[in-house]
């Protein structure tokens, strides 16, 4: 018998610790191609001892162990032939003779490592010189070829530590584990790997970089006899209602391609709506491409802060990969270099499929794939493939087919397709910061998945399956609606469609499922809410809150139904996420009713953080027009709010995400308070429609524009009026505007008095003087509409309007005292500051006396207990402040220790 040398031993001779050292373990092939050189890990352990060997058959597998936080894990390279479940013997007596045959080396000169596979080489650095941070990879070669590329530091920290340490040699992978070290406190940790047969480099990140801060690499660079010409890039989508070409698309290397100048495309591993995103681009020449890949939404944490960019340069010839610092971020993606003519949109396809969303080792880690006759297979959904990832258009008609087999029982297939759609490769997941596009998009995802895993229940597994589907759905609704209040992370009218979804999911699975989701407390919570936020339109008639892209019926917001509620028991409270609703006399002919947009929730939203909606005696008056989408009304000067501009972008939008700062409720008046705060301004259309997932252009403030608004509902008068004080700190002098939209045929202005035929008369108090103009607006939709539009506008660093609306023609004496208002016998004044100064913030006298006061903003305040929803395709609201995220990205208990099929990001 020959032993292997003492430092191969160290590699090749160990002892798997698996449960009660099993000998046997069956590896699934659960697809239909045959997969050669597969890597797959088995177990994790503390220590390894002695000597272990693996057999399929006769058949001795290749192995290696690599070190992982807290122990070892032993890789194997498998061949597995399609559709299989092959035995595994583990065998602790054999003795290898020599190393296993690999095309694998490493080899390390000068600071320099070079990996090679025999198809492709790749350059990474050993170390690091004097303070400066060497970039993870320095070069790529094609075979036998020039080597390409450089990496560079952009912004970097400085450097307190670099190691690079090989992990793995082979014969399964080489694993390099790279590590920086600033002296800020900051880190970027790399995984990158190369194994058998792959034209291209695996790489995952770690990222805790300030922001600022990225590294790129430019294949193009470092090798002046190669000179591409030619880009190759995908598109996620076209747009909104737009074409949608998501094969690989050939292009220039100038800029000007896309909407974004020099960035060709941002570079996600998962399908949207957005036309600015892609999973893979590459320069190219006739016969070479050399470019980047991203993989597997499930291993990328804060994926759209930490995208990465294609960018071009003026002089063409150049594709540079920009990856930005981000703080608590991880990316996944592949560098690959590889002839011209493997690019097209079929290889690609399979590739990504192959190797990412059908990888055998993910697939043996995380899926149940037994408790089937053996020789069973099946697919799974491709994630760059829009047909086959779209909630919406053929995906809702697949899941009505579904509905209509729950009678048959399910098969294998059904099993690994429903875990393939809950898979975080597949589609992200909200946990890791991961936008769901829309919050209805995953709601409408998940019914295929809950239809075709119900049918499931004589499955021995079941309990696990049913588990897997009860979290996922738990996800959505925790994602989807606000507790307490019921407020949901979509507007009303597609809270209303996610219901209906959420019904039908309950109807056709509870039996089966073991669980029912209409005894959720979000699922009750949801349809309380779109009651008790409905609108009075006369007498006992209510009609849905036309906010954001609440669709109209022909005859105006959908009417909601009042079966077991007495709107006479309402009062004014708040609805964390939405914001917040002021009554009066609710339920009667007198009603009061003002909606104020005050809660951070944006799900198709609009422009209308602050806006208020009111309706007086019952009706609408000062309104949220009911036009989505025709046309969709995105522009904050076409809400009850402030708007911003500049002489150069007279027509914008700040954006942000708006907070409930306090309510006060008294009988003689309720104080509302919220802000909004942003540092860019954003081009806009001066009347609807905006243009859909408008980015650019955008006007940097340079600073924090802050927008604080307080509302005050005098009940106590002959009718009740609104006393409004709208804020606002600015780094530099802006264009600002009050508006107000009106439903009415005229306006008359004398002095700084408005009026709206006799339906409504707005006073403005602060400024003293103020330009006044018109913006009256009409539309056809839901049986159309039409508005006064009022406006007032100033130019000023800092300041406050402050107005009083009396609704219809007969006000009683307003005056101007200092710090508010007097109207009759009532005093409104409001803090001297945006945060108030030293007295109160809000306070409210009638004869002399207080009545009510709002004491001072509470920034700490809750917004709910809801997950974090990130915006993306279609609302560009700006980046999400660390408030909010603070708030909501945190688990609540039942999703601390979910299954790895969910949970599967990685820890290295």
């Amino acid at each position: 018998m020959i032993c292997l040398p003492r430092s191969l031993r160290l590699v090749f001779l160990s002892v798997l610790l698996l449960p009660a050292l099993a000998e046997e373990t069956i590896i699934h092939n659960p697809l239909r191609a045959d997969a050669e050189a597969v890597p797959l890990r088995l177990g994790e352990v503390q220590a390894k001892q002695g000597g272990v060997v693996s057999f399929v058959g006769e058949q001795l597998i290749p192995y290696q162990w690599e070190a992982v936080p807290g122990g070892y894990q032993r890789w194997l390279l498998l061949d597995l032939p399609g559709a299989s479940q092959l035995p595994l013997v583990d065998d602790h007596e054999v003795v290898l003779h020599e190393p296993f045959a690999s095309p694998l080396s490493v080899a390390e000169s000068d600071g320099v490592l070079t990996l090679s596979n025999g198809v492709i080489s790749v350059r990474l650095p050993a170390t690091a010189t004097a303070n400066q941070p060497p970039p993870p990879i320095l070069g790529i070669r094609h075979g036998e070829g020039p080597w390409l590329g450089e990496g560079a530091w952009q912004g970097a920290p400085e450097l307190q530590s670099f190691s690079s340490q090989v992990l793995g040699t082979g014969p399964v992978q080489i694993t390099v584990l790279q590590s920086y070290q600033f002296s800020d406190g900051s880190s970027l940790r790399l995984r990158l790997r190369l194994r058998p047969g792959r034209d291209f480099l695996e790489v995952e990140e770690r990222i805790d970089l300030p922001a600022g801060s990225a590294w790129s690499f430019d294949p193009s660079a470092g090798n002046h006899d190669w000179q591409p010409s030619e880009s190759l890039f995908t598109q996620h989508g076209g747009g909104a209602g737009q074409p949608m070409n998501q094969n690989v698309q050939e292009g220039t290397l100038l800029p000007g391609q896309s909407r974004m100048g020099d960035i060709l495309v941002f570079l996600l591993p998962r399908w949207s709506q957005a036309m600015d995103d892609g999973w893979l681009a590459a320069a190219a020449d006739a016969s070479l491409a050399v470019g980047l890949i991203t993989v597997r939404a499930g291993q990328w944490y804060w994926p759209h802060e930490g995208r990465i960019a294609a960018v071009l340069r003026d002089q063409g010839g150049s594709m540079r990969f920009h990856l930005p610092g981000i703080r608590d971020g991880a990316r996944m993606w592949w560098l690959r270099a590889a002839a011209r003519d493997s690019w097209d949109t079929g290889t690609m396809r399979a590739l990504v499929m192959r190797h990412a969303m059908a990888d055998l080792d993910k697939l043996n880690r995380y899926y149940i794939l037994d408790g089937f006759e053996p020789g069973q297979r099946g697919s799974l959904p491709n994630p760059f493939d829009g047909n086959q990832v779209n909630p919406t258009g053929m995906w809702r008609q697949q899941a009505r087919r579904e509905w209509g087999n729950m009678d048959r029982p399910g098969g294998f297939g059904d099993l690994l397709w429903a875990q393939g759609v809950l898979d975080p490769d597949y589609f992200g997941t909200p946990w890791y910061g991961w936008s769901v596009q829309n919050p209805n998009f995953w709601s409408d995802m998940m019914q295929r998945p809950a239809a075709r895993l119900a049918r499931l229940y004589q499955h021995h597994r079941f309990d696990e399956l049913s588990r897997l589907m009860q979290l996922s759905l738990r996800a959505d609704l925790h994602h989807s609606v606000t507790l307490p209040g019921g407020a949901g992370q979509e507007c009303p009218g597609y809270q209303a469609h996610a219901i209906e979804i959420w019904q039908r999911i309950a109807e056709a699975t509870a039996d089966k499922l073991g669980f029912d989701i209409r005894e959720w407390p979000w699922f009750f919570a949801a349809q309380d809410f779109l009651v008790r936020s409905s609108q009075p339109d006369g007498g006992r008639h209510r009609r849905m809150l036309p906010t954001g892209d609440t669709h109209p019926t022909r005859g105006g917001p959908r009417r909601v139904d009042l079966a077991g509620y007495d709107p006479s028991n309402w009062e004014s409270e708040e609805f964390p996420g939405f914001g917040i609703i002021l009554r009066h006399r609710a339920g009667t002919d007198r009603e009061t009713y003002v909606a104020f947009k005050s809660g951070p929730n944006r799900g198709h939203y609009h422009g209308d953080q602050l806006a208020l909606h009111w309706g007086s005696d019952a009706r609408p008056l000062m309104v949220d027009h009911h036009a989505s989408y025709s046309p969709r009304v995105g522009q904050e000067h076409m809400h009850n709010r402030l708007s911003f501009g500049t002489a150069e972008m007279p027509w914008a939008v700040m954006d942000g995400y708006e907070r409930v700062l306090g309510l006060v409720t008294h009988p003689f008046a309720d104080i509302a308070m919220g802000e909004v705060a942003s540092e860019r301004l954003r081009r806009m259309p001066k009347l609807p429609p905006e243009e859909w997932d408008q980015r650019w252009d955008v006007y940097p403030l340079g600073g924090e524009l802050r927008y604080q608004r307080s509302v005050v509902l005098l009940k106590g008068l002959a009718r009740d009026a609104l006393v409004i004080c709208d804020s606002w700190e600015a780094p530099k002098p802006l264009t600002v505007s009050y508006n107000a939209h009106v439903r009415g045929d005229d306006a008359t202005l004398t002095g700084d008095r408005a009026q709206v035929d006799n339906a409504l008369v707005v006073q403005r108090i602060a400024p003293e003087e103020a330009e006044f103009s018109r913006l009256d607006w009409s539309h056809e939709n839901g049986g159309g509409e039409s508005t006064v539009g009022l406006r007032w506008t100033i130019e000023a660093e800092r300041g406050r309007f402050i107005t009083v609306h009396w609704p219809g023609d007969d006000p009683p004496p307003i005056q101007a005292v200092e710090g508010g208002v007097q109207i009759g016998e009532t005093v409104v004044r409001f803090g001297v500051a945006l945060d108030g100064g030293s007295g109160p913030a809000v306070q409210v006298l009638h004869q002399g006396a207080e009545q009510v006061a709002l004491a001072e903003a509470d920034y700490a305040r809750s917004q709910g207990e809801i997950g974090l929803f990130v915006p993306d395709a279609g609302y560009p609201f700006g980046p999400i402040p660390t408030w909010l995220s603070k708030q909501r990205l945190a688990r609540p208990d039942w999703a601390q220790n979910l299954p790895g099929l969910l949970d599967p990001l990685e820890d290295f």
